[in-house]
């Protein structure tokens, strides 16, 4: 996965192993855990088994640092809820939260709270979707 500010200067931000050869369609993914402020644009590198390779088509994401949504309490404690609060300038529609590798292990639309039973210890990434489309991430450690 590399990733760039412009679309013109562009940086390696992983890796994620292939699954071998095989006909059949495989799923792929990789979370960001810092994009940038902002655009980002993003585009695969795929090398083959003779050092050979092609770049994806480029896609690009927006980042929202406008810093008008909070996530607490951070590190999350027992009761394991989630409290946003936003200063209304944006309409919040949908939240996800990630485990660091990028498993999804919730999602659900927007709410002041959100209750996350069931998660172990570690370290979490929190995608918010507004409704413009750009998305806040947090990173919330749960103890």
């Amino acid at each position: 996965m590399e990733r760039s500010p412009d679309a013109a200067g562009w940086i390696k931000l992983g890796e994620v192993a292939a699954q071998g050869t095989s006909n059949a369609l495989t799923d792929y993914s990789f979370t960001d855990i810092a994009p940038l402020p902002g655009t980002n644009y993003y585009r695969l590198k795929m090398v083959d088994t003779d050092g050979s390779f092609t770049h994806s088509r480029i896609e690009s994401l927006v980042f929202d640092d406008s810093g008008t949504l909070t996530v607490y309490p951070n590190p999350v404690a027992i009761d394991r809820k989630l409290y946003f609060h936003s200063d209304g300038k944006k309409q919040f529609i949908r939240v996800e939260v990630l485990t660091m590798p990028g498993k999804r292990v919730y999602e659900g639309p927007f709410r002041p709270v959100v209750e996350l039973p069931g998660l172990q210890p570690g370290l979490y990434l929190i995608r918010v979707t507004a409704a413009d489309a750009s998305v806040a991430t947090f990173k919330v450690i749960k103890h």
